[in-house]
């Protein structure tokens, strides 16, 4: 349930990996992998699953809602959009909401097209965000 940017992350193999991993080499190598194989994607959705029931949703707009990697950062991020904005900025639209886990979670190229913002979503982000101003 870490943020996927945590510090705090273990990394380890996992159990039927490792048994997997054992048997290369030895007769029962091909049903080992047979086996792991077949029961990999099972654990795959099954972590999928939990990690989905993990995020956070942020209410965009009316209607329109994105969730967003579990940690307090998104908290905040959840926080900004659902109360500040509407208790301080009523009336206002967000045009990016993301995470570490999704980036682009939300982006409203079109309305900063009208601003007159380009954004080019293929730069690189090595210092923030590559914003382009029309001139």
């Amino acid at each position: 349930m870490r943020p996927v940017n945590s510090p705090k992350a273990v990394y380890q193999i996992g159990p039927a990996a490792l048994t997997l991993l054992r048997s290369f080499g030895t007769p029962g190598w091909h049903q080992s992998l047979a086996t792991y194989l077949a029961s990999r994607e099972t654990l795959a959705a099954k972590y999928a699953m939990v990690r989905e029931q993990s995020r956070i949703p942020v209410k965009i707009a009316p209607g329109k809602e994105i969730t967003l990697s579990p940690g307090d950062h998104s908290e905040l991020i959840r926080a900004i959009i659902e109360e500040f904005a509407q208790r301080f900025a009523p009336g206002s639209m967000p045009v990016y909401a993301g995470d570490t886990g999704d980036k682009w979670g939300y982006f409203d190229a079109p309305l900063l097209a009208e601003l007159g913002v380009d954004v080019d979503l293929h730069g690189k982000q090595m210092s923030g965000w590559p914003i382009r101003h029309r001139t």
